[in-house]
């Protein structure tokens, strides 16, 4: 290996300055001819200070070409534990030395390795919502693709249908995975964990393009591989998202039979809190079939645990979704306007939720008959709930909107929503018992 001082000494002579010129207030004359004669080793400020004078990477200093890839394979297995351990922050420090002090010439690395480093440093970056995730991942592919490694580039196709996720484009979301899924065609138990997150990914991108009957075959292809390899990562998921499926085909018992399936499992590994996420779903379930004391227990338990665990966002969700079994059910009536408000005035309310809300105000201003208000109101509320599909809100948004445009004799807007409502009824059977049972809130 050749010396530090030795090869500031060659790139001074390349540039073809003297020490008195490499020399400034920064770094004396002296202290160069004691680098570059061995007698004493530069700071890192002071060696990126010279690396800036004489034109030079910093990494060229540093390293070694013939310990460039064996730096860079054991830097990768101290990044694959990180990763195990969810270190990303770490991770992130540690690869982003690497780049800056060491890696100036990527020729002189393997593509393997280097694939395999920026597929980590993706995933990290994607994991702490870092944009420059993307750029990394996708050059990872292109190093790994030429090697074969199935392994890493599944990952980072996985990873980058997550990036998709996050960004809400659902279709590039799915290409991914699919890419993803296609590099593990047998499943062993080393790579049955990733199958498994990959499979539940793609059940996700299907479900939020509304393709359900592809993210029940995925779901179940998925639970199907728990049970043959006895290996249940992500079964509480799994069986979350497949009773989210149920319910889009009106499925209400089964959904129930899903998510009750998830609380055993969550109850077994002691997750309180999916155990509680699975409780508010399982208020809207009951509520679809108008079992209102099942709706109001199931939720009363998800607002006492997010209250004592000081989850202000779920708790607000918890307390919203109760207030809408209120309102649906047309149980409560007299403290449903009085919670509404209050609620409302929360700073921190999702727009989700108070859309939700809003669409509850508008329709105790469509009962008293004050259109003008009212209208305001739902058209605020169908905005804010304008990505959200799976709400019953926005059935009530379209009915009420087409109520007050026919009240102001605007023909075509009144068809419009009347439209909009009659396809959220085709789309969701279940939704007609809120029409045709009396005891509704349609009963304005």
């Amino acid at each position: 290996m050749i010396p530090i001082g030795q090869k500031i000494k060659e790139a001074r002579k390349e540039k073809k300055m003297t020490q008195k010129e490499l020399a400034d207030n920064n770094i004396s004359r002296s202290l160069i001819s004691l680098i570059e004669n061995g007698l004493s080793y530069p700071s890192m400020q002071t060696l990126e200070y010279l690396a800036l004078k004489l034109d030079k990477h910093i990494s060229y200093f540093l390293a070694d070409d013939n310990s460039i890839n064996s730096d860079l394979l054991n830097l990768i297995a101290d990044l694959e534990y990180l990763l195990d351990t969810k270190e990303y922050s770490q991770i992130i420090s540690k690869a982003e030395s690497f780049i800056k002090y060491k890696l100036s010439d990527k020729e002189s690395i393997k593509k393997l390795d280097l694939g395999v480093f920026y597929c980590i440093i993706g995933i990290a970056y994607q994991k702490t919502n870092d944009k420059r995730a993307f750029d990394y991942l996708n050059n990872s592919v292109d190093y790994l693709k030429s090697e074969g490694n199935n392994k890493y580039i599944s990952k980072a196709y996985n990873c980058l249908g997550l990036v998709m996720y996050k960004n809400k484009i659902y279709e590039q979301m799915e290409y991914y995975l699919k890419l993803a899924d296609s590099c593990i065609s047998i499943i062993t138990f080393e790579n049955i964990n990733q199958k498994l997150h990959i499979l539940y990914n793609l059940s996700l991108a299907y479900y939020h393009q509304h393709k359900y009957s592809l993210a029940m075959d995925i779901l179940q292809e998925a639970l199907k591989h728990s049970k043959t390899h006895e290996i249940y990562y992500l079964f509480g998921e799994f069986n979350m998202l497949l009773g989210l499926t149920y319910r889009s085909f009106d499925k209400i018992e089964e959904a129930i039979d899903c998510y009750m399936k998830a609380i055993k499992y969550y109850k077994l590994i002691d997750n309180k809190y999916m155990e509680h996420r699975c409780y508010i779903n399982l208020s809207i379930l009951f509520r679809a079939c108008d079992d209102y004391y099942n709706s109001l227990n199931y939720i009363n338990d998800a607002i006492i645990y997010f209250q004592s665990i000081n989850d202000e966002v779920k708790l607000i969700n918890a307390k919203v979704e109760k207030l809408i079994s209120m309102f649906i059910l047309n149980k409560d009536k007299d403290t449903i306007l009085e919670t509404a408000v209050s609620l409302n005035k929360n700073l921190n309310i999702p727009d989700s939720a108070k859309g939700e809300l809003l669409t509850i105000l508008a329709y105790q201003k469509l009962r008293s008959k004050d259109y003008s208000s009212s209208l305001s109101l739902f058209k605020e509320a169908e905005k804010m709930l304008y990505n959200n599909n799976d709400t019953e809100m926005n059935l009530f948004i379209f009915h009420g909107l087409s109520i007050i445009y026919e009240h102001l004799n605007d023909v075509e807007n009144a068809h419009t929503y009347l439209s909009k409502l009659n396809k959220k009824l085709q789309d969701r059977p279940y939704y007609h018992r809120y029409i045709y049972n009396d005891n509704t809130p349609f009963n304005t």
